[in-house]
């Protein structure tokens, strides 16, 4: 499905049936290049009673006539449609001809991991139809919406809702590996957070790992699609509320030709427009990365070269805003800038930014936004790295000395980057692999093996409002 770049055009509706779940059942689609089953004895050669000039003749032709046979035997092989943990039948699209080979990942930046190029980037009408009528439709949790007044959040019985949060991947599953991670992982995960006295969490959506077939428009993966319904539903249980970060995507393919990712925003934004448990959309984490590149503490970064120019990110997410808005008119916007968010202030119902500094530095910056904008404020992103830098009692300091001028100044809130320390091999593609140990693994409140880091009992203490 392809949009206009001025605007998002919501998937078509479902029929009742595949709303319903429709047709479970499926023809079987032959595929030239996948097999079930084994030979089975079905290919036996004999080598008794036979001169040795025909035992030479099967040992020279036998590599040639298996490879013939196996061709033969897979061409007429059915591709039975697996069964999902829910027992919906997911969709299996079977392409003809040769699968071309698949590139290799690269690294452009330490979280711009680029997967590798789709093999099958275009399904056919059917498959597409076949993949919608097996989607079934997301249900939202109970609750209710909160509101967004000039300070920040409240609740319909017209109480402050102060976010207390933290960005969140799996210790074992950040950025690129998080889409299809672990349940139960974050089951306990979330469960260990609300009982930190977390109200929200800040969950990265990932275009790449949820959607197929890009030659194709917003075509769903059901299985990754039906993963995040899980998550959602998950942290909704608990009394979570989320803000959702949308185009999470290495090197910003959207700025060149926004109509794929268009499509695929408004897939989602159909999908969860009705939740309450979600509190914002974030339309781009970093993005004034995609321009002005830094390291944590804004110095630019020379080496790393922009693609994109200011101007081209920010008339991307004037035109991105307005259309999601249009598609839901109940969930407020924002667009958590690291150091530019004076760009945004137009563009979103309240100004987001992220701080790696001081308590004073923070001040300052809370001051000189204010000066520009009544719209509420949040910091979306705070932490120390006690990689170098920082020991473990300073991290925890460094925490409740921000955290307290956040709501000193009375911001709309405040989120911690990160949960956990991520091991040097889960941040780098493919495995196996190991990425050199840095400042970006250490900004955890608890350590990659689980156990708490001094910040760990700040945080619970702060979460609570003490």
């Amino acid at each position: 499905m392809r949009v206009p770049e001025n605007g998002l055009t919501p998937p078509a509706p479902l029929s009742s049936q595949a709303r319903e779940g429709g047709d479970r059942s499926r023809a079987p689609t032959p595929s030239p290049f996948r097999m079930e089953r084994g030979l089975g004895g079905e290919a036996v050669f004999s080598p008794q009673h036979q001169t040795p000039l025909q035992k030479r003749a099967i040992v020279y032709l036998l590599p040639l006539l298996l490879p013939l046979l196996l061709t033969l035997l897979t061409a007429c092989d059915p591709v039975e449609s697996p069964r999902t943990e829910s027992g919906l039948s997911a969709v299996t699209l079977a392409p003809t001809g040769t699968p071309a080979p698949t590139a290799s990942p690269t690294v452009s930046g330490w979280n711009t991991l680029i997967p590798p190029t789709p093999t099958d980037p275009r399904c056919s009408a059917d498959e597409v139809a076949r993949i919608l009528q097996h989607m079934p439709t997301y249900v939202p949790g109970a609750g209710s919406f909160l509101a967004l007044d000039a300070d920040g959040f409240i609740t319909q019985d017209g109480e402050r809702f102060t976010v207390r949060g933290v960005n969140y991947y799996p210790a074992r599953a950040p950025f690129q590996r998080f889409t299809g991670s672990d349940r139960d992982t974050i089951t306990a995960d979330f469960d260990l957070l609300h009982a930190a006295n977390i109200n929200t969490l800040r969950l990265f959506v990932r275009y790449e790992g949820l959607f197929i077939c890009p030659d194709s428009g917003a075509v769903p993966d059901p299985s990754a699609v039906l993963w995040l319904d899980s998550v959602i539903r998950l942290a909704s249980a608990r009394g979570l509320r989320m803000i959702l970060v949308l185009h999470d995507l290495p090197n910003a393919p959207f700025y060149a030709d926004p109509s794929l990712a268009l499509a695929q925003t408004a897939f989602l934004i159909t999908r969860y427009r009705d939740e309450p448990a979600i509190l914002a959309w974030d339309l781009r984490d970093g993005g004034d990365q995609d321009y002005a590149p830094t390291n944590y503490q804004g110095d630019p970064l020379p080496e790393m070269i922009a693609p994109v120019s200011r101007k081209q990110v920010l008339d991307w997410l004037a035109r991105t805003a307005a259309a999601v808005r249009k598609l839901d008119p109940l969930h407020p916007i924002t667009a958590g800038w690291r150091f530019d968010a004076e760009a945004t202030i137009s563009l979103v119902d309240f100004v987001s930014f992220q701080h790696y500094g001081d308590a004073q530095t923070l001040r300052e910056r809370t001051a000189a936004l204010r000066s520009l904008t009544d719209k509420p404020l949040l910091v979306i992103a705070l932490g120390a790295s006690t990689y170098g830098g920082f020991s473990e009692i300073e991290q925890a300091q460094r925490l409740r000395e921000t955290v307290r001028a956040v709501e000193g100044d009375r911001l709309a809130g405040w989120l911690v980057w990160t949960v956990y320390d991520f091991p040097t091999e889960v941040t780098c593609w493919p495995d196996p692999c190991a990425s050199l140990d840095d400042i970006r693994h250490h900004f955890g409140l608890w350590r990659a093996d689980g156990s708490r880091k001094p910040a760990a009992n700040a945080l619970e203490t702060l979460a609570a409002g003490r």
